[in-house]
């Protein structure tokens, strides 16, 4: 029998290393079996794996509908965490496929939902959206967001901050 432990982080695994078929199949076995167990947060989390990797394959309506309904499941369950990740999944496959304006959109939604009593969700987020504003020219809206201070920021964090701020510094011609 499929177990979660094993069909969840392989499909999620399979994302984030380009394996978009590999990853569908997994995330569909793994949905199966969270549905039949009642267990919505875990389909939350594959609706939000599922989602991205169909925009990956250029299926953008069918994903942004499954990480639209990892949304709704993630407010359903009160689960900040899973929404902020939604919401930011969902903004930045969005911009993948083109739909810088419409990812904007999105990430603002996002933030007005949440708040900043929600560190981690509110600064991936603040941040998701400077890179979004910076690539859509808004470069005012993207340094406000520009996010926390680095002193404060750790890991896969702290390397957003600092690629933001190498692409500002590079964008106004501060080669050093």
């Amino acid at each position: 029998p499929l177990s979660l432990h094993g069909a969840l982080p392989i499909s999620r695994a399979r994302t984030l290393r380009g394996h978009f078929r590999e990853a569908i199949r997994e995330g569909e076995r793994a949905r199966e079996v969270a549905e039949a167990a009642g267990l919505p947060v875990i389909v939350g989390e594959v609706l939000n794996t599922l989602g991205m990797a169909n925009i990956a394959l250029g299926e953008v309506e069918t994903g942004e509908a499954l990480l639209r309904d990892a949304i709704t499941l993630a407010r359903e369950q009160d689960d900040i965490d899973d929404l902020g990740t939604a919401y930011s999944n969902l903004a930045e496959f969005l911009n993948l496929a083109g739909r810088t304006r419409e990812a904007l959109g999105v990430i603002e939604e996002g933030l007005r939902e949440l708040d900043a009593t929600i560190p981690q969700a509110f600064s991936w987020m603040t941040m998701t959206l400077s890179t979004l504003a910076f690539e859509a020219g808004e470069w005012d809206t993207a340094r406000a967001n520009v996010g926390p201070p680095i002193g404060s920021l750790v890991g896969v964090a702290l390397m957003f901050r600092l690629l933001r701020d190498a692409e500002f510094a590079l964008g106004e011609g501060d080669e050093e």
